[in-house]
């Protein structure tokens, strides 16, 4: 697994220069997330970073693997085990374009925007009414330059078992988020319905997972809720608000139509 090899690494630096060494990990929620269609964990409960959640996560792995549970309970094992610090930051779906010189998207929104585009409706799994968090792409990065600096700082924030940060800032359900990209599409003429296409978890997978339905479900169907306790305890304010929400829809529902209409033509 590339994180032993990235942790053990810096403790190998840290015997070399005798400094201490940090690790930061950003991961997601769905690991969290429970399996409202298949009813196989019905929870629908709301967590906080100053709760186990590390032991949670060992909890949940013993029911089901799942690959980015795996690598969070790596993280902080390894780290545990060779002395280097480190902190995870799960956040839950991003909104919003990146500030950065490469990929400027993140990865629900502009997976159901694509769909929509594809099935000519915007699409739900299930009933729809499992809920997850949001967080603007800026914020998350303020969280990260926050935690870096404390680090710098040698502030002594919680790391390890107890180095997990929430990034939660808006909330909505899955329908919710679905009418909102049915409507995105109507508005800049993408679309030509606002009316939504409730899909199975089966036709789900296939579509957006490569077949995977645990993927699927958790991913994309799950409740996911999260309190940021630890991240507003260091400092952490999100700025963006519901407006800019709805404004981040429209904004990426344009960059995938043209990412799209750009590949079509390339062919």
């Amino acid at each position: 697994m590339a994180v032993e090899a990235l942790i053990q690494g810096l403790a190998d630096r840290a015997k070399r220069t005798g400094r201490t060494a940090d690790f930061f990990h950003l991961s997601g929620t769905s690991s969290l997330g429970d399996q409202p269609v298949t009813k196989q964990l019905c929870e629908g409960r709301e967590f906080s970073d100053d709760e186990d959640v590390y032991g949670y996560m060992q909890y949940r792995e013993g029911i089901n693997s799942y690959s980015q549970r795996v690598t969070d309970i790596k993280t902080i094992q390894i780290g545990v085990q060779v002395g280097v610090r480190t902190y995870i930051i799960k956040a839950p779906r991003i909104f919003g374009r990146g500030a950065g010189f490469f990929n400027q998207k993140s990865a629900h929104i502009p997976w159901l925007i694509s769909g929509a585009l594809a099935a000519g409706q915007a699409e739900y799994i299930g009933d729809g009414a499992a809920v997850w968090d949001d967080v603007h792409v800026g914020d998350l990065a303020d969280l990260f330059e926050i935690l870096l600096v404390k680090v710098l700082r040698v502030e002594g924030i919680p790391s390890g078992t107890q180095g997990i940060y929430f990034a939660a800032a808006l909330r909505h359900s899955w329908m919710r988020l679905a009418e909102n990209i049915a409507t995105a599409g109507v508005t800049l003429g993408y679309l030509a319905s606002s009316n939504l296409k409730q899909l199975s978890l089966q036709e789900a997978a296939q579509k957006y997972t490569r077949g995977d339905v645990l993927t699927a479900e958790v991913g994309l169907a799950s409740n996911s809720q999260t309190i940021a306790t630890r991240a507003l305890k260091i400092g952490w304010r999100p700025k963006a608000t519901e407006v800019d929400f709805q404004r981040s829809i429209l904004e990426d529902f344009k960059l995938v139509y043209d990412l799209e209409n750009v590949s079509v033509q390339g062919i």
